[in-house]
């Protein structure tokens, strides 16, 4: 009778403890996907306060239960499933540490910070309070160590030889948990390196030069659309104390030498230019900011033009104008005319149709955004945060990115998504980008529609096909005031050189239909089709794509995962896909996230995806065959 009493208690310890583990697992992930939307979204004291309180509550509960669990550890040895689940407690408990930490670290300058606005004074002083921001930072180093030593043990508690074999349950469970751990572990490299980029980045130690490009979107390129403005901005002590516009010409910015274009490695499939020096600063065939930035920065710094060199690069496209234009409720010019997001492009088309001057609609841009960094540096502490705010939205959603010469201040940047570097994961991947070489300005009336299908076999690899299906509506161009005979000219129709970047092991598929105007590069690190697609004014066309995906899959033990990151193009609107995704004959799904739209259970299970990305989408699916 005692050996059954104890033996029960023991179940009911193990089923009350699985049960408190699973629940706090849930809860820690709540927590640190809430604290990432509110980093990503301007976070407030408040909104931090909360967090760390729920996090350190979660702490005691997790401390309780490990406490608990010392009942049962003992039999952790013969139940795999508890063993793993004691492992990814300590994971848990050491993650939830560093998370307060990093919590109580940031909270100082947060405060301070928040105490700036509420007194509305960050229209004034900004060096002072900056300053102080960035030395509170420096001075919660320490705490943001600890939080290191925290996760790093977290992550060791999650050894591969510790949690050999894992249940089909468990390992999608630890697989979460790394995430979490990557996750926190991107937050805290940022703020250990923030007070050095900061300073730099503010000017707080010596005034710094951003060179502006003002992109139009309706004209797309790669890496956000053509520069039809161009600008620098001095910062000294977090404030612009001095910029300047001007619209871009063959002499505005001053160009380098034409002799240094030899020292351009311009594609042979690019578009052509009579001077090969001017696809250095509009005509960049990258589809990364950076890339583009860097050769901006080349042709502004070897000409004769002001505060030379540049710090970095800001790109910004008409979509985050109107964001900052909603933020600072209009902005009026000397014309009487409040400019809104609602009015914004028909006022700059509308003096471009009228062609009183060659450059009139251009210097109109000019003098608008020079009026807008104005009120942005008088605006009061409500106007700010709804400044911060669209500035946020802008750098998610991909229409205004950064480039800077520090290499801490640019790596930050990139961990946070910012410098439009496509993010290469493991596994499948997907980027596609399209250049308006008409050059009319109708790429906003532009519908695109993403459909890809991939079939997975069971040696691990794939089997693609994208089709990318363009609309060019008579009713969108009716309504676009950029699409007028006064802007298209002959050029009625819509034309693109597109890109399409895959996994650098990508294969054009043995039995696609031939089609000599596509061609495929590779690098280490990415494999890129190129092509050329024309859709009608008032019709539609299309690009399609037949590949092979070698080595796809990820095996994980006896399972098998496949993982597709798609990413968006700088200056487009969101992509909407359409996904199928077959898996082998005989599999199981273990777990796949986000969960489908639609699973059918046919010969082959496929699993169905209708998303619209923003910025960056990832879908991950675990399976195993049955057989396996």
């Amino acid at each position: 009778m005692l050996v059954v009493a104890v033996a029960t208690l023991y179940t009911v310890l193990v089923f009350f403890c699985l049960m408190r583990i699973d629940r706090n697992r849930m809860l820690l992930d709540r927590l640190l996907r809430t604290a990432a939307q509110e980093f990503s979204s301007g976070l407030a004291v408040n909104d931090l306060a909360a967090m760390e309180d729920a996090a350190e509550q979660l702490g005691d509960d997790l401390e309780n239960l490990h406490t608990l669990s010392a009942l049962i550890r003992p039999l952790a040895p013969l139940h795999p499933a508890l063993s793993t689940r004691l492992i990814a407690l300590d994971s848990a408990e050491y993650l939830t540490d560093a998370v307060s930490l990093l919590f109580e670290g940031a909270a100082p300058a947060l405060q301070h910070l928040s105490e700036e606005r509420a007194a509305d004074r960050v229209g004034g002083a900004e060096g002072a309070h900056l300053a102080r921001f960035v030395d509170l930072l420096r001075l919660s180093q320490p705490t943001f160590a600890e939080a290191r030593r925290a996760l790093d043990a977290a992550r060791a508690a999650l050894a591969v030889n510790a949690l050999a074999p894992l249940s089909e349950s468990m390992l999608a469970e630890v697989s979460q948990l790394r995430s979490l751990i990557d996750d926190a572990d991107a937050a805290l490299q940022i703020v250990q390196g923030a007070p050095e980029s900061l300073t730099r980045i503010l000017g707080l130690s010596a005034p710094q030069t951003y060179l502006i490009l003002a992109a139009n979107n309706d004209e797309i390129r790669p890496s956000g659309g053509y520069v039809s403005v161009w600008g620098w901005m001095r910062i000294a002590d977090g404030r612009a104390v001095e910029s300047a516009f001007a619209p871009t010409t063959t002499e505005s910015p001053a160009p380098p030498p034409a002799v240094l274009a030899s020292s351009l490695s311009i594609p042979d499939w690019w578009v052509r230019f009579d001077e090969p020096i001017y696809a250095a600063w509009d005509g960049s065939w990258h589809a990364d900011f950076s890339e583009t930035a860097q050769l901006a920065a080349w042709y502004y710094d070897n000409g004769d033009n002001p505060h030379l060199p540049v710090n970095g690069v800001i790109g910004i496209d008409l979509t985050a104008v109107e964001y900052l234009l909603d933020a600072l409720g209009g902005c009026a010019l000397d014309d009487g005319v409040r400019v809104t997001s609602q009015n914004f492009r028909s006022i700059v088309y509308d003096i471009r149709a009228q062609g009183e001057a060659p450059l009139a609609h251009k210097q109109y841009l000019v003098d608008l955004y020079a009026q807008m960094i104005g009120a942005w540096q008088s605006a009061d502490a409500d106007t700010q945060t709804r400044l911060l705010n669209a500035i946020l939205r802008a750098l998610s959603e991909r229409h205004l990115a950064v480039y800077f010469r520090d290499v801490n201040a640019q790596s930050a940047a990139q961990r946070l998504g910012w410098t439009g570097t496509p993010q290469v994961s493991t596994g499948d991947y997907l980027l596609f980008a399209d250049a308006n070489i008409a050059a009319n300005k109708s790429s906003s009336a532009i519908e695109r529609l993403f459909a890809y299908d991939v079939s997975l076999d069971a040696a691990g690899n794939g089997s693609a096909a994208l089709t990318v299906f363009y609309t060019f509506s008579a009713a969108a161009a009716e309504r676009d005031p950029a699409v007028r005979p006064e802007h298209y000219g002959r050029n009625r129709d819509y034309a693109t050189l597109w890109q399409v970047f895959t996994p650098p092991t990508a294969q054009i598929a043995v039995d696609a239909p031939p089609d000599p105007g596509v061609r495929l590069e590779r690098t280490d690190t990415l494999a890129r089709f190129i092509g050329i697609t024309t859709v009608p004014m008032g019709g539609g066309s299309r690009a399609a794509l037949r590949y092979v995906l070698p080595g796809v899959v990820e095996p994980v033990g006896a399972y098998s995962r496949y993982r597709l990151t798609l990413e968006k193009q700088l200056g487009a609107d969101a992509d909407r896909y359409h996904i199928t995704i077959t898996l082998p004959p005989g599999c199981e799904v273990i777990s796949a996230a986000p969960e489908a739209s639609a699973v059918h259970d046919l010969v082959q299970q496929m699993l169905e995806y209708d998303l619209a990305v923003e910025s960056r989408a990832q879908i991950d699916i675990l399976y195993r065959l049955k057989d396996g």
